[in-house]
């Protein structure tokens, strides 16, 4: 049971694996239908290559939710950005050649942690527009930092970005192993031009540093200038989803 990322009062039900595909779906199905939910989301491809009689469920593409796989090489070399990000990276570079500093960031040190609240707080501040998306990102991010405790940090990598000796863009990471890591969240005061494209670009350089081939960027959602971002860091492919129903 998850809990749907734009609306924290929806919810939604998946699952993963490749045995007893059916009899699980079926099952779930079921139970989701009940709590009135018709329909499986997030189901990962391998798991709909692995259906035995996939004629018995109505499968959909689900665009929205498919995930971004980038080559950490091609952000650093800049490749495949559009001529807007690079104009924007270098310009931004070139401003800030004397204040700029890059650090690693630990989710457990607390001024860390403060920090980061605060370009949260600025970033959501400085919305031209209070979507649920934005107030849910910016609700996760805090639980993520004030209640780090609970969770599972060996694998979080954050980098930060200071102008200054001020903290003004960070991302967090995910190391997953095999050259593969997920992108979790990356923010950036928007009054700054260029930190956002700044932050992506540093992100990608440690990381490829620490031996990240490729980063998962997560989903658009379908989100126009969310999905406009995404695609401009042109993906060597999808890692697609999909929405199972019974007939």
């Amino acid at each position: 049971r998850f809990q749907d990322y734009q609306d924290s009062d929806e919810y939604f039900y998946s699952f993963f694996g490749t045995n007893k595909v059916d009899e699980t779906a079926i099952s779930l199905l079921e139970y989701s239908t009940k709590k009135g939910k018709d329909e499986l989301k997030l189901i990962a491809e391998v798991v709909v290559e692995n259906l035995r009689h996939p004629s018995h469920f109505k499968i959909k593409e689900d665009r929205d939710n498919f995930d971004y796989i980038v080559a950490t090489k091609d952000v650093l070399e800049l490749k495949s950005w559009q001529n807007k990000k690079r104009w924007s990276l270098n310009q931004f570079l070139k401003k800030h050649s004397d204040d700029l500093k890059i650090r690693e960031l630990n989710i457990e040190d607390s001024r860390h942690s403060d920090q980061m609240l605060k370009v949260v707080e600025a970033w959501r501040g400085q919305m031209s527009f209070r979507d649920s998306y934005s107030s849910s990102e910016m609700k996760a991010i805090k639980k993520m930092l004030l209640r780090h405790s609970a969770i599972q940090t060996d694998s979080l990598h954050i980098i930060g970005l200071y102008l200054d000796d001020e903290l003004k863009g960070f991302s967090i990471t995910e190391l997953l192993g095999g050259g593969f890591a997920m992108g979790h969240y990356k923010k950036a005061d928007r009054s700054q031009r260029g930190l956002g494209v700044a932050v992506e670009y540093f992100t990608a350089k440690i990381l490829h540093d620490k031996g990240v081939t490729h980063i998962n960027q997560e989903q658009d959602l379908g989100l126009e200038g969310l999905r406009e971002s995404k695609l401009s860091n042109r993906p060597i492919y999808f890692l697609k989803k999909y929405t199972i129903s019974l007939k």
